[in-house]
């Protein structure tokens, strides 16, 4: 499938509506693959602000490509190995100049369509509403910038060629179909429902998340201690839940997560202490919504990505 948008080399815009922030640190090539993607999009008013965090690959020269064809910008932050993505994000919302956010990981390649139905839901919505958009990971395959504007189901169907990185212990646990998509298929609106503020958390992914600016830096940006990976935007969501935001989940802003190594134990470590800042700051324990010394916060939509692995078994070769 081919992006119909992609005609021509097209001359970038003064203005913007929607600004799409991307904080980076040390993965260039997937983020020259992400701006890729962003490129073929139909929806043509938006600008992409990339926040470098301590990167040594020099990811301005994947921005640099684009300049003129898109509205895209490389932010520095002055700190190697970096402040963390809460503090990049905040940075790039700080360098932005449209009135609707979308925050994008480096590594998620959206559909050509996705920023139009981000626009679309949050225009047909209420300011304060949330906009959480679907994303599948992959397992780990060679793409090249040519699969991503003509090739994108062979993405997502895990049908091109295995890279070395393919049969690694670490592939478990982050492979499949984004698990909220199990319950709530294409579409849910959560105030439909009498939704605590841990259901309301764990379905708001930050990695591809459309908010009004304004409501964004009401309920006070990202929050900047929080420094290590993983469940950062639980913590955001906890808070805009409490100052009467909702969200609604989509499947139809739709991103693909490429797959990239990582050092599991820390993760595990770094996620760990996220838990336990979140648990004291918000008194989960004593609210009832984590009980048990196993319960894991931010792991529950890890551990239901195992049960959704269908989209593309790893055990079976692609042809």
């Amino acid at each position: 499938m081919t992006s119909p948008y992609l005609v021509s080399r097209r001359a970038a815009q003064l203005t913007s509506y929607l600004s799409v922030i991307i904080p980076i640190r040390d993965r260039r090539s997937h983020l020259y693959l992400t701006l890729t993607a962003l490129d073929c999009s139909g929806f043509r008013d938006f600008e992409v602000v990339v926040v470098d965090d301590g990167s040594v690959d020099h990811p301005e020269l994947a921005c640099a490509y684009f300049e003129g064809v898109m509205n895209v910008k490389c932010v520095h932050l002055d700190k190697t190995p970096g402040f963390g993505a809460n503090r990049a994000r905040n940075v790039g919302v700080a360098e932005s100049i449209g009135e609707e956010l979308l925050f994008l990981d480096s590594s998620i390649l959206l559909h050509y369509d996705a920023l139009q139905h981000h626009v679309n839901l949050r225009q047909g919505n209420d300011q304060r509403t949330i906009v959480s958009g679907q994303y599948d990971w992959l397992p780990p395959m060679s793409i090249t910038p040519g699969d991503v504007i003509g090739n994108w189901q062979a993405i997502r169907e895990c049908r091109l060629p295995r890279n070395a990185s393919w049969n690694r212990l670490a592939l478990k646990g982050i492979v499949g179909a984004d698990p909220r998509t199990f319950e709530h298929p294409g579409f849910f609106d959560f105030r439909k429902r009498g939704v605590q503020p841990h259901g309301f958390a764990l379905q708001l992914y930050g990695a591809n998340m459309c908010i009004n600016k304004e409501v964004f830096l009401a309920l006070g940006s990202f929050d900047e201690a929080m420094n290590r990976h993983g469940g950062e935007d639980c913590e955001f969501a906890l808070r805009a839940e409490a100052q009467g935001c909702a969200v609604v989940f989509a499947s139809e802003p739709l991103g693909l997560h490429m797959y990239h190594d990582r050092d599991q134990k820390q993760n595990e470590l770094d996620v760990q202490a996220n838990i336990a800042y979140i648990r004291e700051r918000y008194n989960l324990v004593a609210m009832g919504i984590i009980e048990g010394e196993d319960a894991e916060l931010p792991l529950i939509a890890r551990q239901g990505v195992q049960d959704g692995s269908s989209i593309c078994d790893p055990d079976v070769q692609p042809s």
